[in-house]
């Protein structure tokens, strides 16, 4: 079954919404039921739902002890109805960007795109560097050498530079490079491997190569390589970058050659370097044990460099990720994160990692929105593959009442990180936000179907489900997350919302005393949720002074929580929300919130 190109599936996944409710279907909610399985099935890649059966016992709720597609053509008959209202749409309704197809003799849609909604594929895609060498040691130094090489073509200006993580996903899915750039929508592969060069009797001399294919046919357009010894590969690896920076931007159509070399910031010895090299493959582990080790390494490599702003890039990255945890007091870790950003960017007014710390902390922390959406927007004209800045600029949409917009920044992540999770759960939320719950469902099962299995695919959907009315469904998404998660708080906070949610005050307020003695420092604001939906308005007011008085990084987000809708217009609550001095300028905030609450 062929793939849905990763940038494609935002398009193809609105015109179903625009289908779902076209007078040629809103009425038969049977085949509406149909398409959307049809649709979000293929998207998410999942060939064996599409087969007769399988549509039969989901779709249709047949028996699979009694079904038989000999003698009973529920699905065959259901798919030529929908073939054919889908057909009478198009036919009164031209004009869409992209059409969905039915084709005769199968059950696997396709896609029919306008001329002027997609251009040309474009776009570069690096591969994790092979280490060919068998020693382990250099694990990590080929992991850095793709990412900062990944990074500093998007610095330099390339279009479209592919994040790093998608591109591993990528290769998990994809049986050589024309199958990668078809889900990932590029044109060209970057591949690098670093091997014992012939000859050195000592064995410690290193070749470093890179080579650029054209992901028509694989075929090699040119390469690059440096031989180093091993105190000086790192120094190769700059030179190396710098001179395939210059060789990609000469090779592509319309970009000019960098003025000058892009690799170095600023010099470290070879022993800074791996360490923060290790530091930064810590963070992606996600794990309180990993972000510590991180934050240590971080901490030598700039007091060992005090003039690199890199290390303090690096650093001031770690100790947010250390609040996310929130098994601590905010106030001291931001205030460590805003010091190592500044110094960052003192040194290097354009560190993006340094650009994107000291945003989150200013808009967050500080309440200072506008100044903190100028550091996202610098972050990004960096490195516009910055997946977590933009995801970042959007969170800070979403607290403004811009959903829409918030929305459209979510779907420019997809087109430089197309298979990354992190951009899926963003999107799921700002659909739910705007009240587009299918939608939002879509991308939840989509998440579910690619193997992601954090704790956000079952309480997020759970909260959801819940303010949605489908109770059933939140019950059994927050027991699992009980069940797989029990030692974080953010199940039991959907626990106490799910059990509120169905009018179960006394569980919802026992839950809720278990999660503040187990986990005293977590988001108030999250908490007041909880009082929201049992309308209890001094348990609001009180839980949202909380957050106030802990600088609570979720309290931006209290002026649009449609669970709080009840009491917008209240005045003691108003002025508490005002208190991130912001809220006056969220014109669309009461609107959604009266929206919500009808």
């Amino acid at each position: 079954m062929p793939a849905v190109p990763a940038s494609l599936q935002p398009l193809v996944l609105d015109e179903l919404a625009r289908l779902c409710a076209s007078e040629s279907l809103r009425r038969s909610q049977a085949l509406v039921r149909l398409l959307r399985y049809l649709v979000e099935r293929h998207v998410a890649g999942d060939a064996q739902a599409l087969r007769e059966t399988s549509i039969a016992l989901e779709v249709f709720r047949r028996d699979p002890g009694t079904y038989d597609p000999q003698s009973d053509p529920i699905v065959r008959v259901s798919t030529g109805r929908l073939r054919e209202r889908i057909g009478s749409h198009y036919e009164r309704r031209d004009g869409a960007m992209v059409r969905i197809v039915l084709p005769k003799g199968g059950y696997v849609p396709e896609y029919v795109v306008s001329a002027d909604s997609v251009a040309p594929r474009r776009g570069i895609a690096v591969l994790r560097t092979r280490n060919a060498t068998g020693d382990a040691t250099l694990d990590t130094f080929c992991a850095a050498l793709a990412d900062r090489l990944c990074d500093h073509l998007a610095r330099a200006g390339i279009a479209r530079v592919i994040a790093r993580a998608s591109v591993d996903g990528a290769v998990a899915r994809s049986d050589g490079p024309a199958a990668l750039a078809d889900l990932l929508d590029v044109a060209w592969i970057l591949d690098s491997a670093v091997t014992h060069e012939d000859g050195d009797a000592r064995g410690d001399a290193l070749r470093i190569a890179v080579r650029m294919l054209d992901a028509a046919d694989a075929s090699v357009r040119w390469s690059e390589a440096r031989i180093a010894g091993g105190a000086s590969r790192h120094a190769a690896a700059d030179r190396l970058i710098d001179a395939v920076v210059v060789r990609v931007a000469e090779t592509l159509p319309g970009t000019g050659a960098p003025a000058q070399a892009t690799s170095r910031g600023d010099e470290l010895p070879p022993a800074q370097r791996a360490a923060l090299d290790a530091a930064r493959l810590l963070l992606l582990q996600r794990t309180l044990p990993a972000t510590e080790e991180a934050i240590e390494l971080a901490e030598r490599a700039a007091a060992a460099c005090p003039g690199s702003a890199q290390a303090w890039g690096v650093l001031a990255s770690a100790l947010y990720s250390r609040m996310t945890f929130q098994d601590q007091r905010i106030a001291p870790l931001a205030g460590r994160v805003r010091a190592a950003a500044e110094h960052a960017l003192a040194l290097d007014p354009d560190e993006p990692v340094a650009l994107r710390s000291k945003a989150i902390i200013v808009g967050r922390y500080e309440w200072r929105v506008a100044e903190a959406s100028a550091l996202f927007e610098r972050a990004l004209r960096a490195m516009p593959h910055y997946t977590s800045a933009r995801l970042n600029r959007a969170d800070l949409l979403i607290a403004r009442g811009e959903f829409e917009r918030a929305l459209a920044e979510v779907n420019l992540a997809l087109v430089y990180d197309p298979l990354s999770s992190s951009v899926r759960l963003a999107r799921a939320l700002a659909l739910a936000m705007l009240q587009r719950y299918d939608e939002a469902r879509a991308e939840w099962s989509i998440l579910r179907a690619s193997g992601e299995r954090s704790y956000w695919v079952y309480t997020g959907p759970a909260r959801m489900e819940a303010l949605a009315g489908r109770l059933d469904v939140a019950r059994a998404l927050s027991d699992e997350a009980l069940r797989s998660f029990p030692d974080l708080p953010d199940p039991l906070l959907t626990a106490a919302y799910v059990a509120a949610s169905a009018g179960d005050g006394d569980t919802a307020l026992r839950v809720d005393g278990d999660l503040a003695s187990r986990f005293p420092h977590f988001s108030p604001t999250h908490r007041a949720l909880v009082r929201g939906v049992l309308r209890d308005r001094a348990g609001v007011l009180q839980r949202l002074d909380d957050a106030i008085d802990a600088r609570d990084i979720a309290f931006l987000h209290a002026g649009v929580a449609p669970e709080f809708a009840w009491i917008a217009k209240d005045p003691e609550f108003a002025r508490r929300v005002a208190t991130a001095g912001f809220f006056p300028e969220r014109a669309a905030t009461a609107a959604t919130l009266r929206r919500a609450a009808d």
